[in-house]
Order: structure tokens, then sequence, then C-alpha cells
């Protein structure tokens, strides 16, 4: 009974094992594509990004936000059998121009501060509402909670 168990196993894991993934790879046809989306969320922020693929390995696309302040930030990438590259643009504080592996970045923050920033010309950014910066709260005071009463029942049990 044993024998019989360890053939028909064998003939089980044998008829898995003839599964061929290579047939999927020679049936799979690339096909181009292309999306994208901008979000506008009604206080003056946008987000956005599009993308398209015309070739297998070979992908362009960007994508990017401005905040109600005027910060932003875009990006323009492309993959494809050379690696990923990208062209980031931006004026957010604390940026700096720099060229980080193989990443071109264009930074011009503001010596000032947040600022409001004018919408440019290239058609994926919509009007902002103009709205006041941002300023910390102020220190609350430190509320102490009372002590709890104590407990002066005796147990009538």
């Amino acid at each position: 009974i044993y024998v019989i168990f360890c053939v028909v196993l064998s003939l089980i894991l044998g008829t898995f094992s003839e599964y061929d993934d290579k047939k999927d790879e020679e049936n799979h046809v690339y096909k181009p594509y292309g999306f994208g989306y901008e979000i506008q969320d009604g206080w003056g922020n946008t987000q956005y990004r599009h993308e398209k693929s015309g070739a297998p390995w070979d992908v362009k696309g960007s994508y990017g936000y401005k905040d109600a302040w005027g910060i932003f930030r875009h990006v323009d990438y492309h993959a494809d059998k050379w690696g990923f590259r990208a062209s980031i643009k931006t004026n957010e504080p604390g940026t700096a121009p720099k060229n980080p592996a193989s990443v071109k970045i264009d930074s011009h923050p503001d010596s000032n501060g947040h600022k409001y920033v004018e919408k440019h010309s290239s058609g994926h950014h919509s009007e902002s509402k103009k709205i006041e910066t941002y300023s910390s709260p102020e220190e609350a005071p430190l509320v102490v909670a009372p002590e709890a009463p104590k407990n002066t029942h005796e147990n009538v049990y």
C-alpha cells in the first residue's frame, strides 16, 4: 500500500510540475497605455499625475502638487532599460538645487517663508484661492485633573 501511495503521489506532483510559465510570457502581448488625473480640493490645493508608455520597458510621466500657499513640486520622470531618471522643480522650503542619484533638482525656495504664487501657464494647475498663512497655535495652560475622591463606603457583604 505504501508503494501505491508513493506512485500516486509522484503522478500527481508530476502533473503540477509540467506547468510552464514561459507559455504565459509568450502569449503576453504588450499594450501601450496612458492615464492621468488632476485633483483640486476646493481649498486651493492641487495634485496631479500623468503617465504613458508606448513600448515595453519605456515609461514617461509627471506628477506633482501645489498647495494653497503656493508651495509646489513638479516631477518629470522616465523609466526605461537604462533605469529611472527624474527632474524635480520645486520651491519647497529646505530644498536645494542638488543632483543626487541622477535626479536633477531645480529648487528655488522662498527665503521669506510661505508666499502666494500665481499659477503658471503649463495648464495642469487651476486657480488657487488666496488664504492667510499658517501660524502656530498659542500655548494653552496646563490643566491638572483633581484627585479622585477616596472610597469611604464599607463593604456590606
